[in-house]
């Protein structure tokens, strides 16, 4: 019981560390599933005259310099009243000679000049039939509508910003270690003027002084300080704590806690045996600080003004 605090800073450091590279190691895999993107992005745009349309492999990002001519066109369907009449033009359909073939090229409706750029994506839906009737058109069409660096999948662009973010996040994580100091509980309360681990040192000593107090219990309560132990060290000042209450969120019901200063509540995650024991602990120290409605006291908090906890209990 000595360094309990020290203890769960560092683990949770270590828990943060852990999920940021669980973080990357996904983002890997779904860069592994999209290398050809990056493959294309680093090799392309290739010119038709080095692709093998009949059978592309790897190649996805081409260019095409050729004469152009419209086939076609993609219309906004309108529908009312079970009738369906065609609306504005999205994009035209166009071919160019490769070859001795005619290949499909997809371009925005106010496309003019002879050069595009873009994936090799397989021939739409909606003009599947006319090409069955034209054996001289190549399986595949270019796509020119979006730029091909714009066109990855959303998973693939949610993974790159998360990769970046979570390199950086690693970086710092690396450079604080396990060090406890670095906890952000344990930083705020540099704000009392004393040195953060000096507090928690005498913390550590009053909790090894209560003797209704246990290691593993969740949750720890002094004259000075309230402490939550489990999933995740929160440290708050008696005297900024302002009140808590029970809520029911995805399915379980969770602890909500109110600190001075904060923009909304704080949601404690515990199981439902830990919460009702750090409820009795709160409920025994604490019981004027007891929110009934919690969703009630949700609208009429003030983090610079906050209510009294009754303002929710019909008091």
């Amino acid at each position: 019981m000595a360094h309990i605090i020290i203890e769960k800073a560092s683990d949770d450091l270590r828990a943060t560390r852990s999920t940021t590279l669980y973080v990357l190691a996904a983002c890997l895999v779904i860069f592994a599933f999209n290398w050809k993107y990056f493959y294309n992005m680093a090799t392309g745009p290739y010119s038709l005259g080095r692709v093998d349309l009949s059978n592309p492999g790897a190649v996805q990002y081409v260019e095409a310099d050729a004469p152009f001519l419209k086939v076609g066109s993609k219309n906004l369907a309108l529908g009312k009243d079970g009738a369906v009449d065609t609306g504005a033009e999205l994009g035209s359909y166009l071919v160019c000679p490769v070859g001795t073939r005619m290949l499909l090229v997809y371009v925005d409706s106010d496309f003019e000049g002879d050069h595009v750029s873009g994936r090799l994506t397989d021939i739409p839906d909606d003009f599947k039939e006319q090409a069955a009737e034209t054996p001289a058109l190549y399986p595949v069409m270019l796509d020119g509508y979006v730029n091909y660096a714009l066109s990855p999948n959303l998973f693939l662009l949610v993974a790159m910003v998360a990769f970046v973010v979570s390199l950086i996040l690693l970086v710092g994580q690396l450079i604080r270690g396990p060090n406890p100091e670095k906890h952000p509980y344990i930083r705020r309360l540099a704000k009392s003027g004393i040195s953060p681990m000096t507090v928690v040192r005498g913390i550590e000593a009053d909790m090894a002084a209560d003797t209704t107090f246990w290691d593993d219990d969740p949750i720890f309560c002094s004259e000075r300080w309230i402490v939550f132990l489990h999933n995740g060290l929160k440290i708050y000042p008696r005297s900024e704590f302002i009140g808590y209450g029970v809520e029911a969120k995805e399915g379980a019901e969770h602890l909500e806690v109110y600190i001075r200063g904060n923009a909304s509540a704080d949601t404690i995650l515990l199981g439902r045996s830990r919460l009702k024991s750090s409820l009795a602990v709160l409920k025994e120290r604490l019981p004027h600080k007891f929110i009934e409605d919690v969703k009630a006291y949700n609208k009429l908090w003030n983090a610079k003004n906050p209510p009294a906890p009754s303002a929710a209990n019909g008091a």
